[in-house]
């Protein structure tokens, strides 16, 4: 059975859509006038918010939060120092709470210095992106939006994230039950978690965790095996790449995901495909894996292998 599904992904994608939305009255006709005095209230909330936020004080850490004695693991924090221009540079795990107390203390009221410090809020930048935004949402249609919505709104409120009371109530019904559905997915996911957990090698869900938190590099499909390639751009030493290898496969539903990767002439990785999702389950040939990936398209690519073999492969910026 697949959990992760594209009725799942589409649900992660639309679910808690009316957040982004402020509910005002209804009224039988907006005319332009009310558009504009619409426009100067929203931008006037927008800015209100990020100044809010650009003034809200560093949150510290207090002393009697950080663990102590035993309890206290080196591995489990970072102190730093700071090179000539401020930046801190040589991160190390601490030797001892002691030490990364007195990290703490100073990197704090570096923090608390440089907030107090801060100039005025300026709103000249939330007003130029508030206005970039609108334009863009008269442009083009938000594809994470249903579509009756702009049936029945004009899209210069959409544009602003305004909604009349009646329309923005549906929206927020609609998304109720979609984020009720979500829930529901998620307990079922839950449930394949612990499956997987129970019936699958741990070096297998190890190996394939590690190679899958890179970057889907290339999609290599052969008579009987299938092999994927990960890149992971920020790897300690530079780039590593990953190959997750199926052997004596059998290909059960591929719907053509593709890959297009590489590296650009500023050494950054770009990649067309992303992996969304995967599942592996015990299978009468071994192990089935459940692949979903998003290449044009939300696809998927089922298959049964015998064994799976994880390894490295060159990378070649």
């Amino acid at each position: 059975m697949r959990y992760y599904t594209k009725e799942w992904y589409d649900l992660t994608l639309k679910a808690g859509v009316s957040d982004y939305f402020r509910r005002i009255p209804d009224q039988e006709r907006f005319t332009d006038e009310d558009l504009e005095r619409i426009y100067q209230w929203s931008l006037a909330q927008e800015i209100a918010e990020e100044e809010a936020f650009y003034n809200e004080p560093p949150e510290l850490l207090a002393e009697d939060e950080i663990p102590d004695g035993a309890d206290f693991d080196p591995e489990d924090y970072l102190v730093a120092d700071l090179d000539e221009n401020g930046e801190e540079t040589d991160f190390r795990h601490p030797a001892s709470r002691e030490e990364f107390l007195a990290y703490l203390a100073s990197e704090q009221a570096r923090e608390m210095a440089e907030f107090q410090a801060r100039p005025p809020f300026d709103p000249a930048e939330t007003i130029e992106l508030f206005r970039e935004s609108y334009e863009d949402g008269i442009a083009e249609p938000d594809p994470f939006l249903p579509d009756w919505l702009y049936d029945k709104v004009d899209r210069r409120l959409i544009a602003m994230r305004v909604l009349p009371a009646q329309t923005y109530d549906k929206l927020h019904a609609e998304d109720t039950a979609n984020l009720d559905r979500l829930y529901h997915f998620q307990e079922w996911i839950d449930e394949a978690d612990e499956i997987m957990a129970e019936e699958i090698p741990p070096e297998i869900l190890d190996g394939f965790s590690t190679a899958a938190c890179g970057n889907i590099a290339g999609i290599l499909r052969a008579p009987e095996s299938l092999t994927l390639l990960f890149v992971d751009p920020d790897g300690e030493d530079g780039p590593v790449g990953y190959e997750v290898v199926f052997e004596d496969a059998r290909i059960l539903e591929d719907e053509g995901a593709t890959v297009e990767a590489g590296f650009d002439e500023d050494g950054d990785f770009y990649t067309s495909c992303d992996l969304i999702a995967w599942e592996i389950f015990r299978d009468e040939d071994g192990f089935a894996f459940h692949l979903f990936f998003d290449s044009e398209g939300q696809k998927y690519l089922t298959l049964t292998a015998r064994t799976v073999r994880f390894g490295a492969h060159p990378v070649s910026q």
